[in-house]
């Protein structure tokens, strides 16, 4: 009764609780939004300031770059003022080559001939040749024109050597020309990403100017506000609980004295009957210990009896479970009958099998015999056609032998004999104008066998030409995607580790709902954690922070990187106290970037917030899964 008095006394001072509690509610939230504004802030601004840092670096390195492309530029721009020369000279050398390789063929054959020639007679009349003077030879014709041949063979390869250096040296202009075009494209590209830096770190300084200096004052001025205000409010709710149970004190209070008066009474009317006063007190206070130590019988006793009122509704699901156990077994004994029609469908199938191996030396012949028959047709065809072609050889053997006879009537033997005559002195004609021509074709063929080297030779030399022409291109090319390639790879690299460094941010405050902290992701690709204006590496954080700095750096890259819309979780609540779970729980749920997300877990926090629940058990003989 003292106790309940005092109790009823504290919640009677703190009858304005509530009203404190709600104040004190209202004055925190302005707070924690005011703290989590700055603390943004601020977590933005070194973000910010981090960039612009890089930013300005970047802009140093490309504009170093700027003046050594355009040093390199104006040294290419030297070397190739003859590379215009290359298509000129490229052609005078060919022409050279072709008129070397007539000369050297010429040559040839005047050695050829002069060896042929030895005794100044004609190789093919077997006489003196009177085309070239009464006072040369042949063999002094043919050395005159191989010494001719000679010395104008020297000139063209001194020329062609000369032409030669020449063409190496607009090659080389050449060479340079393009690799001027390409110093020129990468100093285009260049000052596009200068422009570009640029134009991102005026942005930079626009929005750090935008977010003003840093305030770590007003921070800590906030965090001190917070944390009186947050005491108060604990005791404003303790003293809130104490006033809400004052009713329920008053009515104690007065269940206690009642008890008490009538205790009273019946200790005064078991003192008067029985005069056994102490005895009375002892076993009053023995049966209140024991009621203590039975903890609420009535409130027991209620819960037991509602649990037999269930009796009637468990009785009734069990009949219903029976009547659809019958049903089934009514089911099954129908299907047993049905299938007894089909008991000697494998003897009646192998029946039918036995009849068609049986019958299959006579389908066989049918489909030979069906194979001939479908011959027939064409066989008749061919027939009147050859009968047919009979008959028109016939016709003209018969035109033939008519011609014959009339042929054998006008046959003169006198003139035929002079016409043998003739024919011989024309064929001893034919066979010295033959030996001729036969001289002369080979001749000709050796020409022709030279030339088609010759020829051979200059489309070889011409294939290698444009192979060449083609692969220094193409290696031109090459050289030059694979220094863009280069120089791409660190900026590309840059951008998606920036990124995903804030999306992994964004997600790691979604999942632990604390503004204040900031998970990073470097770039060397380390993990960080951003508190206080402190760092952590990953391997200092916690097993739940650790957890979650992960899940956030996997979805940032999935998202990312990958058109997947599909993601599998692991027991993602490993590690993480309750407030992580609920927090975790509720940024997948949020998650709006997948189509469709599944998570493996043993905890049943994600089934308030989740579409669907797979339940999976497993006993002995096999495992069940219910939806």
């Amino acid at each position: 009764h003292k106790e309940t008095s005092e109790r009823i006394r504290l919640a009677e001072r703190a009858g304005d609780a509530p009203e404190r509690v709600e104040g004190l509610e209202s004055e925190l939230l302005l707070i924690d939004n005011e703290l989590a504004a700055e603390t943004e802030a601020d977590t933005d601004r070194r973000h910010y300031a981090n960039q612009r840092r890089e930013r300005t670096v970047e802009i140093a390195r490309l504009q170093e770059t700027l003046l050594s492309l355009e040093r390199e530029l104006g040294e290419h721009d030297l070397l190739a003022r003859d590379a215009a020369r290359e298509t000129e000279l490229d052609a005078r050398t060919r022409e050279l080559t072709d008129q070397a390789a007539h000369l050297r063929a010429e040559i040839k054959h005047d050695e050829k001939m002069r060896a042929e020639v030895e005794g100044g007679l004609c190789p093919i009349l077997s006489e003196r040749c009177l085309n070239i003077g009464e006072d040369r030879t042949l063999d002094e014709y043919f050395t005159d024109q191989l010494v001719t041949n000679k010395a104008a063979l020297v000139t063209t390869e001194r020329e062609q050597q000369e032409l030669t250096r020449h063409l190496r040296e607009a090659r080389l202009a050449s060479h340079a020309a393009t690799r001027a075009e390409l110093a020129r494209q990468r100093l285009v590209h260049e000052q596009q990403l200068f422009d570009t830096n640029r134009a991102a770190l005026s942005r930079l300084n626009e929005v750090l100017a935008r977010l003003g200096p840093s305030r770590p004052a007003r921070l800590e001025e906030l965090k001190n506000k917070r944390i009186g205000v947050d005491a108060t409010l604990k005791s404003a709710r303790a003293a809130a609980l104490r006033f809400a149970e004052l009713e329920p004190l008053r009515e104690r209070l007065g269940e206690i004295e009642e008890e008490g008066k009538r205790r009273k009474e019946e200790r005064a009317e078991a003192a008067a009957a029985a005069g056994a006063a102490a005895t009375l007190e002892e076993e009053l206070v023995t049966l209140d210990r024991k009621l203590k130590t039975l903890n609420d019988p009535r409130g027991r006793a209620v819960s037991l009896r509602q649990e037999s009122a269930r009796e009637a509704a468990l009785a009734a699901n069990q009949q219903t479970a029976r009547a659809t156990l019958d049903t089934l077994r009514r089911e099954s004994a129908v299907f047993d009958a049905e299938l007894e029609r089909f008991q000697s469908l494998d003897d009646r199938v192998r029946l039918c099998a036995k009849k068609r191996d049986e019958s299959m030396n006579g389908y066989r012949e049918h489909l030979t015999a069906a194979a001939h028959a479908a011959q027939l047709p064409a066989r008749r065809s061919e027939f009147e056609r050859a009968q047919r072609e009979a008959e028109e050889r016939e016709e003209a053997h018969r035109v033939a032998c008519a011609e014959h006879q009339r042929a054998l009537a006008l046959y003169d033997a006198a003139q035929h004999i002079s016409a043998q005559n003739r024919l011989a002195v024309v064929r001893e004609q034919i066979a010295a104008t033959n030996a001729k021509l036969e001289t002369e074709g080979e001749r000709i063929t050796s020409f022709e066998v030279e030339i088609a080297e010759l020829d051979g030779v200059r489309q070889g030399r011409e294939k290698d030409a444009a192979q060449e022409a083609h692969l220094r291109r193409l290696h031109e090319a090459t050289d030059f995607v694979r220094d863009i390639l280069k120089q791409a790879g660190p900026e590309v690299t840059q951008s998606y580790v920036a990124h995903i460094s804030v999306e992994a941010n964004q997600l790691f405050r979604e999942i632990t709902g604390e503004a204040g902290r900031t998970l990073r992701w470097s770039g060397d690709y380390e993990v960080l954690l951003e508190e206080a204006g402190y760092e952590r590496a990953f391997a200092n954080l916690s097993g739940g922070e650790q957890m979650v700095a992960a899940l956030s750096v996997r979805l940032a890259l999935l998202k990312q990187l990958s058109d997947i819309r599909l993601a599998f979780f692991d027991e993602p609540t490993v590690n993480m106290d309750a407030e992580r779970r609920e927090n975790l729980a509720r940024a997948i749920g949020q998650v709006r970037h997948f189509d469709q997300l599944f998570i493996v877990s043993h905890d049943d926090t994600f089934e308030e917030t989740v579409d669907n629940v797979v339940n999976v058990s497993r006993s002995e003989e096999r495992a069940t899964a219910n939806v």
